[in-house]
């Protein structure tokens, strides 16, 4: 109707057309009207353009970046990009979970307001070396969660550059918190062990297969007048000397 009126119409509107081979064509199309010597229109020629691969390399592009989106946002490990202001850009969804924050109140927040005070000024150091270029590896730090929780996290920030400058970083991060704590309740364990054996007032020692000293009580070595940390190593017969320990060793056989 637009051409019969006279007009020239850039249509383009990606029609597809079906080869004899049945291969599809994407095609982009516009069209003018023809006019007579007495200015009546007495027909249209159509102009085709083939933009199959523009629309393939589009197609392919639009799947990449969904592809990309859907392993951003269902990545477990927290991923983070952050301006140089320090506010955040963008954050995934095990981030938003993790941290107890909506993507509405992310917009008030910037790096600095989620990190422990104490914590602060190494995070900075580290923020400063990235946004001049450097990445930093295998860094630790504590994030605090909207409801005040210690998270510790470790991970990786690299710089994002744009037209040769670093306009931003790009961070992942894994939540080590579990890890964290299990360490720490080893190391009670572990302690509370040692307090129990050294409490002892009995001589208690213990030795490798070849008789050595791995560990003495307190109360084994104020007998024998040497600090316990120097029995370590040494043979039991050093200590013991007696016909019957240079036999068995001071282990009974």
């Amino acid at each position: 109707k637009v051409l019969r009126e006279g007009k020239i119409v850039g249509l383009a509107n990606h029609t597809i057309l079906i080869a004899r081979d049945g291969k599809k064509i994407f095609i982009d199309d516009s069209g003018a009207p023809i006019r007579g010597e007495d200015g009546k229109i007495t027909g249209v020629v159509m102009v085709f353009r083939d933009i199959s691969e523009r629309k393939h390399t589009q197609n392919a592009l639009a799947e990449s970046e969904e592809r990309y989106n859907n392993l951003f946002e269902n990545a477990h490990d927290m991923i983070q990009s952050v301006g140089p202001d320090g506010k955040f850009i963008f954050v995934n969804r095990a981030w938003l979970n993790t941290m107890s924050y909506t993507e509405a109140e992310l917009a008030g927040l910037s790096l600095f307001d989620i990190m422990r005070p104490d914590t602060i000024p190494h995070c900075m150091e580290v923020f400063k070396k990235v946004m001049a270029g450097e990445p930093a590896n295998n860094i630790e730090a504590v994030f605090i969660t909207k409801g005040g929780q210690d998270i510790t996290v470790e991970g990786n920030v690299i710089s994002r550059f744009k037209d040769g400058a670093v306009v931003a970083t790009h961070g992942i991060f894994r939540n080590i918190t579990a890890r964290e704590k299990g360490a720490d309740a080893l190391e009670k364990a572990a302690q509370q062990w040692r307090n129990t054996f050294d409490s002892i007032s009995d001589f208690v020692s213990v030795f490798d297969t070849d008789s050595r000293f791995v560990r003495v009580n307190r109360a084994l070595a104020a007998y024998l007048g040497i600090e316990p940390g120097d029995l370590i190593g040494r043979h039991c017969h050093e200590i013991f000397k007696t016909p019957e320990s240079s036999k068995t060793g001071c282990l009974m056989q």
